[in-house]
């Protein structure tokens, strides 16, 4: 029966994927508050430059 077997992994991943996108935009705003965080303070106008920047 491959044919079932097939069946319920793409249902498994049609059950996940809301998921799996839910939880990335939960996320997303602690990662920037990470990034920005790490960054270093400068003294113009903009605040702060990335730390992945030259």
């Amino acid at each position: 029966m491959v044919g079932a077997n097939a069946n319920e992994t793409w249902r498994k991943l049609v059950i996940a994927l809301p998921y799996i996108w839910l939880i990335l935009l939960f996320l997303l705003p602690f990662l920037i508050v990470f990034k920005i965080s790490l960054a270093e303070m400068r003294g113009d106008p903009a605040v702060y430059r990335s730390a992945g920047m030259g």
